[in-house]
């Protein structure tokens, strides 16, 4: 092993030490991504309503036809003739409207106000519901309401479904021909519980589909399921998520799964190529599971961060990003990186204020240890010998924060040193 100093030292401009700018640049590419996602989100909205609204226009005016043809016609035949009401008042002439408590409508006629049928769990009425949904055939315990989406004409649940409808209580079946779920469709309702268990055809879980709501208990993702959408469950009170049947899940998109209850070990399945920033962010998460995980290619930024994380993680061999802050302020005591053999950028602050400790052993092709990555660890030593320093094919940086409040950061600023191995 040559000694020649081919790994550079790199002072990150406008870096503060506690890893403040570097969380800003996190945080400005989630708000770029939120704001390109709100505004699809606020245009999907418009189109939505001004659907609606010609819908109505179209709807009103063949109602309003049919009425005066039926009134007609009724008149017609039964030839009523006009009478002289016995407070002398002259009545109106046929064909005009006579206004009542209940609105205007043709003489002889009362017309009662239209009633959106409203939802109560205690009545056998299903006239609430829209197209697609009904009370479950057989309901749960207790005494929540159980609704169940099992129209076989229905495959696609449209954006925006039932959108802030709080009188949406209680457990959600989704039925056997439903293959997408799409934005929003159930966010902001008083969901309790989600039934996939007979979701034989879903594919996909859309945008922020069940974000903010109530929803608690253990989720079980089904076999066909290929992505669930960014904020797809966000903000929930999920306290569990079971992926052993998700054997086609491809993308576990960006919040998807933010500040929930979530807790337990939470075990990836081997289809999985990509977890989003901030997939499991605030989560109660504390294990994590990559040991089937033979396809993940990338751990996104702050994926999981501010959780309960502890033990010792093994980085499969598939990933080449950890990306920014994707493990800090962890409970994490080791990292093993050793089946990493792909593995290329250690991203930014990426296990920042951990428990990690012992020695480091740096893959063979990692190009990149970023700033803070590794900052107020309990690293001890790191070993760089399965990197090719002398021909300096692979590491070509690290970043002077690196390892900002450890034992290795004096050493570490010793750039002229022998870097095959170094230890305190």
């Amino acid at each position: 092993m040559g000694s020649a100093t081919v790994v550079g030292i790199t002072r990150a401009p406008s870096v503060l030490e506690d890893g403040g700018v570097l969380k800003a640049r996190c945080t400005d590419e989630h708000q770029a991504l939120q704001h390109a996602e709100r505004k699809v989100r606020t245009y999907g909205k418009a189109l939505f309503a001004l659907a609606g609204l010609l819908c109505l226009s179209v709807c009103g005016n063949l109602a309003s036809s049919a009425l005066t043809t039926l009134v007609f016609n009724h008149f017609k035949e039964s030839r009523v003739p006009a009478e002289v009401p016995s407070d002398s008042k002259a009545a109106a002439p046929v064909g005009t409207g006579l206004t009542s408590q209940h609105g205007t409508g043709p003489k002889g006629m009362t017309v009662t106000p239209f009633e959106v049928p409203t939802y109560d769990k205690d009545t056998a009425d299903d006239e609430w519901a829209p197209t697609g949904m009904k009370r479950c055939a057989v309901a749960p315990g207790g005494a929540e309401a159980c609704w169940e989406l099992a129209d076989p004409a229905m495959t696609d649940v449209p954006d925006f479904f039932l959108q802030d409808y709080t009188g949406l209580t209680g457990t959600l079946k989704v039925g056997a021909a439903i293959k997408t779920i799409g934005t929003s469709a159930f966010a902001n309702t008083k969901l309790t519980r989600l039934d996939l268990s007979d979701a034989t055809s879903l594919v996909e879980i859309g945008y922020a589909a069940f974000s903010s709501n109530d929803l608690g208990g253990t989720l079980v993702i089904p076999a066909k399921v290929t992505t669930i959408r960014t904020s797809a469950f966000a903000n929930t009170k999920l306290g569990g998520l079971d992926l052993s049947k998700a054997t086609s899940l491809v993308e576990i998109g960006y919040a998807a799964f933010t500040a929930t209850d979530l807790g337990g070990t939470l075990v990836i399945p081997a289809k999985v190529t990509t977890i989003g920033y901030y997939a499991f962010e605030g989560t109660k998460l504390t294990g994590l599971d990559l040991s089937d995980a033979t396809s993940l290619v990338e751990i996104g930024c702050g994926a999981f961060s501010s959780n309960d994380l502890g033990g010792t993680l093994v980085i499969p061999a598939k990933v080449t990003t950890i990306g920014y802050y994707a493990f800090a302020s962890t409970k994490l005591g080791g990292l093993d990186l050793s089946k990493a053999t792909s593995l290329v950028e250690i991203g930014d602050g990426a296990f920042s204020d951990t428990d990690l400790g012992g020695t480091l052993v740096i893959p063979a092709k990692v190009t990149t240890i970023g700033a803070s990555a590794f900052q107020g660890t309990k690293f001890t030593g790191i070993d760089l010998s399965r990197v090719d320093l002398y021909n300096a094919t692979s590491l070509k940086s690290i970043w002077e924060s690196a390892f900002f409040g450890t034992e290795l950061a004096d050493i570490l600023k010793l750039s002229g040193g022998p870097l095959g191995s170094v230890r305190t």
